[in-house]
């Protein structure tokens, strides 16, 4: 059990690094997650509530990386080949996935989203701005940094560490 959530701890940071990197590239989302400023006018009622939701997400997500990271300093023994072996089942599956891209992010919008704001019309700023082949794109990156970070610690031998 110690391993699974450990590989979850890699899978949230790396996501959670992912998006407030991806983030700060926006002036209007930067000032928004960052500096709680309203989104200006040129988004839509939708568009501000979805991103309030997203915003909720990942301060969710970083509070249980957070949690996950103390209980781990805590506890110092780590089986790395098989949280590897977890990062590469989970790289695996992704790819899978990510052949049905569209229905993956279409159901995890309806997993972690209450609402429907999140199904905005082509011409708005957020879909303008991150249409559907950038968070492809992303998932595929990310996924990949899975896959090597699995690979890497699969074969990482406890004694290299000590």
């Amino acid at each position: 059990m110690k391993n699974i959530l450990i590989t979850i701890l890699i899978i949230l940071t790396i996501l959670n690094l992912t998006f407030l990197t991806e983030i700060s590239k926006n002036e209007d989302l930067n000032n928004f997650y960052y500096n709680n400023q309203e989104l200006s006018e040129d988004y839509s009622n939708k568009e501000k509530t979805h991103m309030q939701d997203v915003k909720d997400l990942i301060n969710t997500s970083i509070t249980i990386n957070a949690l996950l990271f103390l209980t781990f300093l805590i506890k110092k023994t780590t089986n790395y080949k098989k949280v590897g072996k977890y990062l590469i089942i989970t790289s695996l599956f992704l790819y899978v996935a990510a052949i049905f891209f569209q229905q993956f992010f279409h159901n995890f919008h309806l997993l972690f989203f209450n609402n429907n704001n999140w199904l905005l019309p082509s011409t708005s700023k957020l879909i303008q701005t991150y249409p559907l082949t950038y968070f492809r794109n992303i998932f595929l990156i990310i996924n990949t940094i899975y896959l090597i970070l699995g690979a890497f610690l699969n074969k990482l031998r406890l004694s290299n560490l000590c």
